[in-house]
């Protein structure tokens, strides 16, 4: 055991930065099995109908689309699923990662009669996690027919 109060402050914590590494690529191992089994798991989100598998299939193309930006369609499809566990999902995943590609689906959904105040309100969340400016007409919108 080192005595760390002896050492500069400015000194290395070389442990620290050997974990570091070692986290660091155990990401890059991850995604690197994500993008292999990514064809498979696309072939399963478009022919399974069961919710858990979508769910899941989105979680993980959530994970791979900072990479692979063009998987941002099959989250943006998991918004007009009939599965509402398949809808969450995916209203959280298109704020979590910022899908431009999405706004106006959420716009349009937003100002819907039928959309249930829970739906409304991850809606708010991931218009404002996006933070596109032609969401804020649909908004201020949206508050008002609230206050009604």
């Amino acid at each position: 055991m080192r005595h760390t109060s002896m050492l500069p402050q400015h000194t290395l914590d070389v442990e620290a930065i050997r974990y570091e590494i070692i986290d660091t690529l155990e990401v890059i191992n991850n995604m690197e099995y994500m993008l292999k089994a990514l064809p498979s798991v696309i072939e399963y989100y478009q022919n399974d109908a069961n919710p858990y598998v979508k769910c899941s299939s989105i979680r993980l193309f959530s994970s791979v689309y900072k990479v692979k930006p063009e998987i941002s369609k099959y989250i943006i499809q998991g918004l007009k699923s009939e599965s509402e566990e398949v809808k969450k999902q995916s209203l959280f995943i298109v704020g979590y990662c910022k899908i431009k590609e999405a706004v106006k689906i959420l716009n349009e959904r937003l100002m819907e009669i039928n959309t249930s105040e829970d739906e409304r309100i991850s809606i708010i969340y991931s218009l404002g996690e996006i933070g596109d400016i032609s969401s804020a007409p649909f908004l201020i919108k949206s508050l008002k027919n609230e206050k009604k």
